[in-house]
């Protein structure tokens, strides 16, 4: 019901969340919880336990499994994990018997119970929410090279990115040296990094360029001068590429996921990734635990009222 109006609906006073005590410790007791939580802040007095309430104005039985008896003045259902013909019928037998109405996790899932034989009338679905984490991950680069003096690796490719495009979406792992003009200049364009100028040990080197590396989901390299191994130990991890199309990169079959060659083609690339990002971040936003409760109190509310259509 996300495309109906979602202010708090009134008169609901007693809500009663019915699970079983095995499921108390797993997902469906964490959505249980966070139910409550978030009808309790919206001023209803709701509860949870393994017994229903016959005094409460809905109770709201956890799973399908768990539904015993007729209790309250309306009762609703979750339905999660319906995939056999069996779990079907047994859906079918306690809708309007035991439950007024069960509550899908998609439309997709009622359309299907729909065409199972479920009538539509006793289906609805409110959509299921997340925690929101304290901060989403990033787009996290591996770059595995040193820098010159005369600039062949074409570093400024990325000096130029950073002072045109908004870096925040995006992680380095940077092992090489002479990168100290390079990394605070991504920092500044909203990027972190983690940099290792390496040692006079090579082969420990290597072997922590290549556990940073395992943490990456990309590995960049904008140098024309042949080919870059470290694009090979990138490819070896299975890691995707942004790298120019010459050299020995040209000899690795389906090696450049990216190939970037212009300065164009590199904004372009970090500008699709990071929009991508973007756009994946933004279909759940609003799949929150308070939305979760607000869009059950729309349908409690409207199944009082006797208006569920």
């Amino acid at each position: 019901m996300r495309d109906v109006d979602r202010s708090n609906p009134a008169g609901i006073l007693r809500v009663r969340l019915i699970i079983s005590a095995e499921n108390t410790s797993w997902i469906i007791g964490k959505m249980g919880e966070r139910l409550v939580q978030e009808l309790t802040r919206a001023g209803v007095a709701a509860t949870m336990g393994s017994d229903p309430d016959d005094s409460a104005d809905i109770n709201h039985w956890m799973s399908y499994g768990m539904v015993s008896r007729r209790a309250g003045r309306k009762s609703t259902v979750c339905i999660t994990h319906i995939d056999d013909p069996y779990k079907t019928a047994h859906l079918a037998s306690i809708l309007g018997v035991s439950v007024d109405l069960g509550l899908c996790m998609s439309r997709d899932m009622r359309r299907a119970l729909v065409q199972w034989g479920i009538p539509a009338d006793r289906l609805w679905y409110v959509l299921p929410a997340h925690d929101v984490p304290a901060a989403p991950t990033r787009i996290r680069i591996a770059i595995a090279t040193r820098l010159y003096p005369d600039g062949r690796k074409r570093e400024a490719l990325l000096l130029r990115l950073a002072g045109e495009l908004d870096l925040a979406p995006f992680h380095f792992e940077i092992g090489g040296g002479g990168w100290d003009a390079v990394v605070p200049r991504l920092r500044e364009a909203g990027a972190t990094v983690a940099w290792d100028p390496g040692t006079a040990d090579y082969q420990a080197d290597y072997r922590a360029l290549i556990t940073a590396m395992s943490t990456c989901e990309y590995y960049l390299y904008l140098g024309m001068d042949e080919g870059s191994l470290g694009t090979l130990d990138a490819l070896a991890l299975g890691l995707k590429t942004i790298a120019t199309p010459q050299g020995f990169h040209l000899d690795a079959p389906a090696g450049l996921t990216e190939p970037v060659e212009t300065y164009e083609q590199l904004l372009e690339v970090f500008s699709r990734l990071a929009a991508q990002r973007q756009e994946r971040l933004a279909s759940v936003r609003d799949w929150t635990w308070e939305q979760n409760a607000l869009d059950h109190l729309l349908v409690w509310n409207a199944l009082l009222e006797g208006s569920v259509e």
